[in-house]
Protein backbone atom coordinates (compact mmCIF):
# COMPACT_ATOMS: atom_id res chain seq x y z
CA UNK A 1 0.00 0.00 0.00
CA UNK A 2 1.60 3.45 -1.24
CA UNK A 3 -0.53 4.40 1.18
CA UNK A 4 8.34 30.99 20.13
CA UNK A 5 5.58 33.44 20.55
CA UNK A 6 2.57 33.28 22.93
CA UNK A 7 0.51 31.35 20.73
CA UNK A 8 1.27 27.55 20.22
CA UNK A 9 4.78 26.81 20.00
CA UNK A 10 5.46 23.50 19.09
CA UNK A 11 7.20 21.15 21.43
CA UNK A 12 5.09 18.19 21.45
CA UNK A 13 4.88 15.64 24.48
CA UNK A 14 2.62 12.44 22.81
CA UNK A 15 0.04 10.69 25.31
CA UNK A 16 -2.26 14.17 25.61
CA UNK A 17 -4.93 14.74 22.61
CA UNK A 18 -3.65 18.46 21.99
CA UNK A 19 -0.28 18.97 22.58
CA UNK A 20 1.76 22.23 22.55
CA UNK A 21 4.87 24.19 23.13
CA UNK A 22 4.04 24.65 26.93
CA UNK A 23 4.93 21.01 28.02
CA UNK A 24 3.38 20.23 31.07
CA UNK A 25 6.19 17.46 32.16
CA UNK A 26 8.52 19.87 32.83
CA UNK A 27 11.90 19.81 33.71
CA UNK A 28 13.21 22.36 36.78
CA UNK A 29 16.80 23.27 35.75
CA UNK A 30 17.81 23.45 39.59
CA UNK A 31 16.43 21.51 42.24
CA UNK A 32 16.03 24.82 44.30
CA UNK A 33 13.49 25.69 41.47
CA UNK A 34 9.61 26.15 42.25
CA UNK A 35 6.99 24.11 41.31
CA UNK A 36 3.35 24.41 41.06
CA UNK A 37 1.37 20.90 40.39
CA UNK A 38 -2.79 20.89 39.53
CA UNK A 39 -4.40 18.06 39.64
CA UNK A 40 -8.47 17.12 39.42
CA UNK A 41 -10.04 14.87 41.86
CA UNK A 42 -12.89 13.31 40.15
CA UNK A 43 -16.32 12.83 41.63
CA UNK A 44 -19.86 14.38 42.21
CA UNK A 45 -18.45 17.58 43.85
CA UNK A 46 -15.05 17.29 41.73
CA UNK A 47 -12.58 20.25 41.37
CA UNK A 48 -9.21 20.99 41.03
CA UNK A 49 -6.24 21.31 43.87
CA UNK A 50 -2.46 22.90 43.59
CA UNK A 51 0.66 21.81 45.18
CA UNK A 52 3.57 24.16 45.52
CA UNK A 53 6.67 22.77 45.51
CA UNK A 54 10.43 24.24 46.40
CA UNK A 55 13.32 21.89 47.02
CA UNK A 56 10.78 19.04 46.31
CA UNK A 57 8.69 19.98 49.12
CA UNK A 58 5.41 20.84 49.78
CA UNK A 59 4.62 24.38 51.09
CA UNK A 60 1.36 24.76 50.15
CA UNK A 61 -1.97 22.72 49.58
CA UNK A 62 -4.81 24.13 48.69
CA UNK A 63 -7.91 24.19 46.50
CA UNK A 64 -7.82 25.88 42.91
CA UNK A 65 -11.33 25.06 41.62
CA UNK A 66 -14.51 23.29 43.44
CA UNK A 67 -18.36 22.38 42.05
CA UNK A 68 -17.43 21.10 38.79
CA UNK A 69 -18.73 17.28 38.41
CA UNK A 70 -16.30 14.64 37.09
CA UNK A 71 -13.25 16.63 35.88
CA UNK A 72 -12.03 14.65 33.35
CA UNK A 73 -9.11 16.97 31.32
CA UNK A 74 -6.98 20.14 32.85
CA UNK A 75 -4.28 22.61 31.08
CA UNK A 76 -2.68 25.37 32.62
CA UNK A 77 -0.52 28.12 31.99
CA UNK A 78 0.69 31.56 33.34
CA UNK A 79 -2.49 33.12 32.06
CA UNK A 80 -4.79 30.40 33.18
CA UNK A 81 -6.20 27.21 34.07
CA UNK A 82 -8.82 25.66 32.37
CA UNK A 83 -10.66 22.23 33.58
CA UNK A 84 -13.49 20.57 31.96
CA UNK A 85 -16.18 17.48 33.08
CA UNK A 86 -16.39 14.04 31.40
CA UNK A 87 -20.59 13.95 32.83
CA UNK A 88 -21.40 17.71 31.59
CA UNK A 89 -20.41 19.82 28.70
CA UNK A 90 -18.99 22.62 30.92
CA UNK A 91 -16.29 23.89 31.10
CA UNK A 92 -14.37 26.59 34.05
CA UNK A 93 -11.48 28.86 33.54
CA UNK A 94 -9.67 30.56 36.56
CA UNK A 95 -6.84 32.34 37.32
CA UNK A 96 -3.84 30.07 37.73
CA UNK A 97 -2.29 31.36 40.64
CA UNK A 98 -3.57 33.34 43.74
CA UNK A 99 -5.99 33.65 44.90
CA UNK A 100 -7.33 31.54 42.05
CA UNK A 101 -10.18 34.05 41.44
CA UNK A 102 -12.90 32.96 39.24
CA UNK A 103 -12.77 33.74 35.12
CA UNK A 104 -15.55 32.48 33.04
CA UNK A 105 -17.64 29.22 32.80
CA UNK A 106 -19.28 28.21 29.84
CA UNK A 107 -21.96 25.38 28.54
CA UNK A 108 -20.49 23.92 25.17
CA UNK A 109 -22.22 22.51 22.48
CA UNK A 110 -21.32 18.85 23.45
CA UNK A 111 -19.21 16.84 27.07
CA UNK A 112 -15.54 18.21 25.95
CA UNK A 113 -13.01 15.27 24.81
CA UNK A 114 -9.81 17.27 25.46
CA UNK A 115 -8.60 20.63 26.05
CA UNK A 116 -5.12 22.39 25.49
CA UNK A 117 -3.45 25.41 26.63
CA UNK A 118 -0.36 27.81 25.74
CA UNK A 119 0.02 31.25 26.92
CA UNK A 120 -3.01 33.13 26.88
CA UNK A 121 -4.87 30.59 24.41
CA UNK A 122 -6.62 27.79 24.86
CA UNK A 123 -8.31 25.01 21.98
CA UNK A 124 -11.09 22.65 23.24
CA UNK A 125 -12.66 20.08 21.14
CA UNK A 126 -16.09 18.43 22.13
CA UNK A 127 -18.70 16.02 21.13
CA UNK A 128 -20.67 16.82 17.95
CA UNK A 129 -17.42 18.05 16.04
CA UNK A 130 -17.00 21.17 18.10
CA UNK A 131 -14.00 23.15 18.50
CA UNK A 132 -13.64 25.88 20.50
CA UNK A 133 -10.63 28.68 20.75
CA UNK A 134 -10.49 30.49 24.69
CA UNK A 135 -8.56 33.93 25.60
CA UNK A 136 -7.73 33.02 28.90
CA UNK A 137 -6.87 36.37 30.35
CA UNK A 138 -10.90 37.12 29.54
CA UNK A 139 -11.82 33.73 29.38
CA UNK A 140 -13.99 34.87 26.08
CA UNK A 141 -14.66 31.87 23.35
CA UNK A 142 -12.62 33.96 20.44
CA UNK A 143 -13.37 31.36 17.71
CA UNK A 144 -16.05 27.98 17.18
CA UNK A 145 -15.65 25.53 14.48
CA UNK A 146 -17.95 22.29 13.91
CA UNK A 147 -16.71 19.34 11.71
CA UNK A 148 -20.12 18.17 10.97
CA UNK A 149 -20.38 21.13 9.01
CA UNK A 150 -17.08 22.12 8.17
CA UNK A 151 -16.19 18.79 6.32
CA UNK A 152 -16.89 16.48 3.29
CA UNK A 153 -17.83 13.70 4.21
CA UNK A 154 -18.96 15.33 7.72
CA UNK A 155 -16.56 14.59 11.01
CA UNK A 156 -17.66 13.23 14.56
CA UNK A 157 -15.27 14.47 16.67
CA UNK A 158 -11.79 15.33 17.21
CA UNK A 159 -9.36 12.81 19.32
CA UNK A 160 -6.00 14.36 19.84
CA UNK A 161 -3.85 17.34 18.13
CA UNK A 162 -0.66 19.08 17.92
CA UNK A 163 0.76 22.12 16.86
CA UNK A 164 3.06 22.67 14.16
CA UNK A 165 3.62 26.66 14.07
CA UNK A 166 6.13 26.77 11.03
CA UNK A 167 2.98 25.25 9.22
CA UNK A 168 0.86 27.50 10.95
CA UNK A 169 -1.34 24.03 11.40
CA UNK A 170 -3.37 22.33 14.40
CA UNK A 171 -3.13 18.57 13.89
CA UNK A 172 -6.15 16.06 14.52
CA UNK A 173 -7.19 13.21 14.93
CA UNK A 174 -10.67 11.79 14.11
CA UNK A 175 -10.61 8.33 16.03
CA UNK A 176 -14.24 6.76 15.49
CA UNK A 177 -17.70 7.01 13.50
CA UNK A 178 -20.57 8.50 15.13
CA UNK A 179 -22.93 5.71 16.66
CA UNK A 180 -25.22 5.30 13.28
CA UNK A 181 -21.97 5.71 10.97
CA UNK A 182 -23.11 9.14 9.56
CA UNK A 183 -20.11 11.39 10.60
CA UNK A 184 -17.02 9.75 9.84
CA UNK A 185 -13.43 9.69 11.82
CA UNK A 186 -10.68 7.83 10.59
CA UNK A 187 -8.78 10.53 9.25
CA UNK A 188 -6.32 13.27 10.00
CA UNK A 189 -7.54 17.06 9.85
CA UNK A 190 -5.18 20.09 9.45
CA UNK A 191 -7.01 23.43 11.33
CA UNK A 192 -5.54 26.89 10.89
CA UNK A 193 -4.07 27.51 13.90
CA UNK A 194 -5.36 30.88 14.39
CA UNK A 195 -8.78 30.86 13.17
CA UNK A 196 -9.14 27.06 13.14
CA UNK A 197 -10.33 26.71 9.65
CA UNK A 198 -9.70 23.54 7.86
CA UNK A 199 -6.63 23.28 5.68
CA UNK A 200 -6.87 19.09 4.43
CA UNK A 201 -8.95 16.50 5.80
CA UNK A 202 -6.47 13.13 5.13
CA UNK A 203 -8.57 9.72 5.33
CA UNK A 204 -7.01 6.70 6.72
CA UNK A 205 -7.55 3.57 3.98
CA UNK A 206 -9.98 1.44 5.54
CA UNK A 207 -8.78 -1.40 4.15
CA UNK A 208 -8.78 -3.63 6.76
CA UNK A 209 -12.73 -4.44 6.87
CA UNK A 210 -12.00 -8.30 8.94
CA UNK A 211 -10.96 -6.08 11.41
CA UNK A 212 -14.02 -4.04 11.60
CA UNK A 213 -17.02 -4.65 14.13
CA UNK A 214 -20.15 -5.36 11.92
CA UNK A 215 -22.65 -4.70 14.43
CA UNK A 216 -21.05 -1.97 15.49
CA UNK A 217 -21.09 1.36 13.51
CA UNK A 218 -18.36 3.39 15.39
CA UNK A 219 -15.89 0.68 15.08
CA UNK A 220 -15.43 0.37 11.18
CA UNK A 221 -11.95 1.93 9.89
CA UNK A 222 -8.37 1.61 11.49
CA UNK A 223 -9.61 4.65 14.18
CA UNK A 224 -6.37 6.95 14.70
CA UNK A 225 -5.58 8.24 17.83
CA UNK A 226 -2.07 9.47 19.29
CA UNK A 227 0.16 11.76 16.63
CA UNK A 228 4.02 11.32 16.59
CA UNK A 229 5.96 13.73 14.66
CA UNK A 230 9.48 11.96 13.71
CA UNK A 231 11.21 15.42 11.91
CA UNK A 232 14.96 13.77 12.06
CA UNK A 233 13.35 10.72 9.61
CA UNK A 234 11.03 12.76 8.32
CA UNK A 235 8.21 10.76 9.30
CA UNK A 236 4.06 10.77 10.67
CA UNK A 237 3.42 8.15 12.91
CA UNK A 238 -0.35 7.25 14.39
CA UNK A 239 -1.30 4.86 16.61
CA UNK A 240 -4.84 2.94 14.74
CA UNK A 241 -6.87 1.81 17.69
CA UNK A 242 -8.86 -0.71 15.84
CA UNK A 243 -6.44 -2.15 13.85
CA UNK A 244 -3.63 -2.26 16.70
CA UNK A 245 -1.17 -0.90 14.78
CA UNK A 246 1.16 2.37 14.02
CA UNK A 247 0.83 4.32 10.66
CA UNK A 248 4.02 5.50 9.44
CA UNK A 249 3.77 7.94 6.57
CA UNK A 250 6.57 10.82 5.35
CA UNK A 251 5.62 13.29 7.72
CA UNK A 252 6.55 16.67 4.66
CA UNK A 253 3.78 15.53 2.63
CA UNK A 254 1.17 15.09 5.09
CA UNK A 255 2.05 17.91 6.62
CA UNK A 256 1.45 19.67 3.10
CA UNK A 257 -2.17 17.40 2.89
CA UNK A 258 -1.21 14.31 1.02
CA UNK A 259 -0.03 10.55 1.83
CA UNK A 260 3.01 9.50 0.67
CA UNK A 261 4.16 6.35 1.76
CA UNK A 262 1.88 4.85 4.04
CA UNK A 263 1.88 2.06 5.61
CA UNK A 264 0.52 0.59 9.07
CA UNK A 265 2.64 -1.92 11.04
CA UNK A 266 1.00 -4.12 13.81
CA UNK A 267 1.96 -2.90 17.13
CA UNK A 268 1.19 -6.18 18.78
CA UNK A 269 4.09 -8.55 20.03
CA UNK A 270 3.32 -11.43 17.92
CA UNK A 271 2.79 -9.02 14.38
CA UNK A 272 -1.27 -9.44 14.22
CA UNK A 273 -3.36 -6.90 13.22
CA UNK A 274 -6.80 -6.13 15.46
CA UNK A 275 -5.35 -7.41 18.86
CA UNK A 276 -3.14 -4.63 20.81
CA UNK A 277 -5.44 -1.47 20.56
CA UNK A 278 -1.80 1.07 21.38
CA UNK A 279 -3.19 3.48 23.98
CA UNK A 280 0.02 5.23 25.25
CA UNK A 281 3.19 6.45 23.27
CA UNK A 282 6.56 8.39 23.75
CA UNK A 283 8.61 9.40 20.68
CA UNK A 284 11.96 9.87 22.03
CA UNK A 285 15.91 10.77 20.54
CA UNK A 286 19.01 8.05 21.41
CA UNK A 287 21.71 9.11 19.57
CA UNK A 288 21.10 9.73 16.33
CA UNK A 289 18.21 7.67 16.49
CA UNK A 290 14.24 8.57 16.84
CA UNK A 291 12.11 5.63 18.69
CA UNK A 292 8.72 5.10 19.58
CA UNK A 293 7.45 3.27 22.48
CA UNK A 294 3.99 2.22 22.49
CA UNK A 295 1.93 0.36 24.91
CA UNK A 296 -1.14 -1.77 24.33
CA UNK A 297 -4.49 -1.97 26.17
CA UNK A 298 -4.64 -5.49 24.98
CA UNK A 299 -5.44 -8.29 27.72
CA UNK A 300 -2.10 -9.52 26.18
CA UNK A 301 -0.90 -5.76 27.49
CA UNK A 302 3.02 -5.49 26.51
CA UNK A 303 4.89 -2.40 25.25
CA UNK A 304 6.63 -2.44 22.28
CA UNK A 305 9.97 -0.69 20.44
CA UNK A 306 9.88 0.57 16.87
CA UNK A 307 13.02 2.25 15.05
CA UNK A 308 11.16 4.86 13.47
CA UNK A 309 13.71 5.44 10.32
CA UNK A 310 13.40 2.00 9.46
CA UNK A 311 9.64 1.85 10.20
CA UNK A 312 10.14 -1.55 11.82
CA UNK A 313 9.16 -3.49 15.55
CA UNK A 314 13.06 -3.88 17.71
CA UNK A 315 12.10 -5.25 20.74
CA UNK A 316 8.47 -6.36 22.66
CA UNK A 317 8.52 -6.18 26.28
CA UNK A 318 6.39 -8.50 28.69
CA UNK A 319 4.49 -5.83 30.92
CA UNK A 320 0.45 -5.88 32.45
CA UNK A 321 -1.70 -4.03 30.18
CA UNK A 322 -2.50 -0.37 29.97
CA UNK A 323 0.75 1.39 31.12
CA UNK A 324 0.28 5.08 31.77
CA UNK A 325 1.90 7.51 29.42
CA UNK A 326 5.84 7.25 29.28
CA UNK A 327 7.96 9.54 30.79
CA UNK A 328 11.70 10.49 29.54
CA UNK A 329 14.28 11.08 31.90
CA UNK A 330 17.09 11.85 29.62
CA UNK A 331 19.83 12.89 32.31
CA UNK A 332 20.37 8.57 32.27
CA UNK A 333 17.97 7.20 29.16
CA UNK A 334 15.47 5.95 31.23
CA UNK A 335 11.86 6.02 30.81
CA UNK A 336 9.65 5.74 33.63
CA UNK A 337 5.64 4.86 33.78
CA UNK A 338 3.26 3.15 35.91
CA UNK A 339 0.41 0.12 35.13
CA UNK A 340 -3.49 1.95 35.61
CA UNK A 341 -4.13 -1.27 33.53
CA UNK A 342 -6.75 0.00 31.16
CA UNK A 343 -7.57 -3.19 29.35
CA UNK A 344 -9.95 -2.97 26.07
CA UNK A 345 -11.24 -6.55 24.84
CA UNK A 346 -13.79 -7.42 21.14
CA UNK A 347 -17.26 -7.70 21.49
CA UNK A 348 -19.82 -8.15 18.59
CA UNK A 349 -21.21 -4.70 19.81
CA UNK A 350 -17.95 -2.84 20.38
CA UNK A 351 -14.66 -2.39 22.74
CA UNK A 352 -14.73 -2.63 25.95
CA UNK A 353 -12.95 -1.08 28.77
CA UNK A 354 -11.69 -2.59 32.17
CA UNK A 355 -9.29 -0.80 34.53
CA UNK A 356 -7.14 -2.30 37.36
CA UNK A 357 -3.93 -0.77 38.54
CA UNK A 358 -0.78 -2.12 39.32
CA UNK A 359 1.60 -1.66 42.16
CA UNK A 360 4.92 -1.23 40.42
CA UNK A 361 6.78 2.17 39.13
CA UNK A 362 8.17 0.63 35.28
CA UNK A 363 11.91 1.62 34.84
CA UNK A 364 13.13 1.23 31.06
CA UNK A 365 16.71 1.61 30.35
CA UNK A 366 17.10 2.99 26.81
CA UNK A 367 20.39 3.30 26.72
CA UNK A 368 21.56 0.04 25.39
CA UNK A 369 19.32 0.65 22.62
CA UNK A 370 22.33 2.86 21.05
CA UNK A 371 24.52 -0.47 21.55
CA UNK A 372 22.10 -2.16 19.09
CA UNK A 373 20.85 -4.46 22.71
CA UNK A 374 17.53 -4.42 23.80
CA UNK A 375 16.05 -2.15 26.24
CA UNK A 376 15.98 -3.29 29.85
CA UNK A 377 12.86 -3.50 32.22
CA UNK A 378 13.31 -2.60 36.20
CA UNK A 379 10.10 -3.26 38.41
CA UNK A 380 9.71 -1.15 41.45
CA UNK A 381 7.38 -2.31 43.86
CA UNK A 382 5.40 0.85 45.76
CA UNK A 383 3.33 -1.02 47.95
CA UNK A 384 -0.17 0.69 46.41
CA UNK A 385 -2.17 0.33 43.59
CA UNK A 386 -0.62 3.71 41.07
CA UNK A 387 -3.09 5.07 39.33
CA UNK A 388 -0.91 8.31 37.60
CA UNK A 389 2.77 9.77 37.34
CA UNK A 390 4.09 13.32 36.57
CA UNK A 391 7.78 14.23 36.71
CA UNK A 392 8.46 17.10 38.97
CA UNK A 393 12.66 17.38 37.96
CA UNK A 394 13.76 14.83 35.54
CA UNK A 395 17.29 15.97 35.98
CA UNK A 396 16.84 15.22 39.43
CA UNK A 397 14.87 12.22 38.63
CA UNK A 398 12.27 13.30 41.07
CA UNK A 399 8.60 12.02 40.38
CA UNK A 400 4.90 12.85 41.57
CA UNK A 401 3.03 9.28 41.45
CA UNK A 402 -0.81 8.99 42.45
CA UNK A 403 -2.32 6.02 44.03
CA UNK A 404 -5.68 4.12 44.20
CA UNK A 405 -5.44 5.18 48.18
CA UNK A 406 -5.88 8.83 47.59
CA UNK A 407 -2.25 9.25 48.01
CA UNK A 408 0.43 11.70 45.89
CA UNK A 409 3.99 10.04 46.46
CA UNK A 410 7.23 12.46 46.02
CA UNK A 411 9.28 9.61 44.92
CA UNK A 412 13.55 10.25 44.30
CA UNK A 413 13.87 7.48 41.32
CA UNK A 414 17.92 8.55 42.19
CA UNK A 415 17.98 7.26 45.88
CA UNK A 416 15.27 5.20 44.75
CA UNK A 417 13.02 6.03 47.92
CA UNK A 418 9.63 8.13 48.20
CA UNK A 419 10.50 11.57 49.98
CA UNK A 420 7.44 11.89 51.51
CA UNK A 421 3.27 11.20 51.27
CA UNK A 422 0.30 13.83 50.62
CA UNK A 423 -3.10 13.00 51.29
CA UNK A 424 -5.22 14.26 47.68
CA UNK A 425 -7.48 16.26 47.75
CA UNK A 426 -9.94 12.75 46.50
CA UNK A 427 -8.99 10.27 43.58
CA UNK A 428 -6.93 11.66 41.33
CA UNK A 429 -7.44 11.79 38.05
CA UNK A 430 -4.67 14.42 36.09
CA UNK A 431 -1.83 15.76 37.11
CA UNK A 432 -0.19 18.88 35.51
CA UNK A 433 3.05 20.62 36.29
CA UNK A 434 3.87 23.80 35.64
CA UNK A 435 7.64 25.22 36.68
CA UNK A 436 8.22 28.79 38.52
CA UNK A 437 11.36 30.38 38.83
Amino acid sequence: MNKPNSFFEVNRFPGLWLVVALAFFVAVETVTAATKVYYSFAHQNGGVACLNFTDGKVTSHEIVLEDLPFVEKIRVSTQGLIATSREVPEVKIVSSERPYTPIASHSLGGSTNDVQVSGDRAVIAADKGHFYLFDLESGKILREWNARDGLVPSGHKGEEAIVVPEKGLILVSFQKDSGRGKHQGSRLVGLGVADLSPRFDLQFPREMPEMHISESQKEQGPNPEKIFLARKSNTLAVTLDLYGAVAFASLDEALEGRWNNLIYVSSAKDGSFGTAFPDRGLLFELGNKEYLLVSNASEEGGMVIFDVASRTMIQAIETETGAEQPIYLPANNKIVTVLSGKTKSRTNSGLEKDNSPGSDLLVLDVEPLSRGEEAGLTRIPMGSPLTGIASLDPTQSLLLLATESKKLLVYDHSAQKVLSSIDAMGAVNRIEVLETK
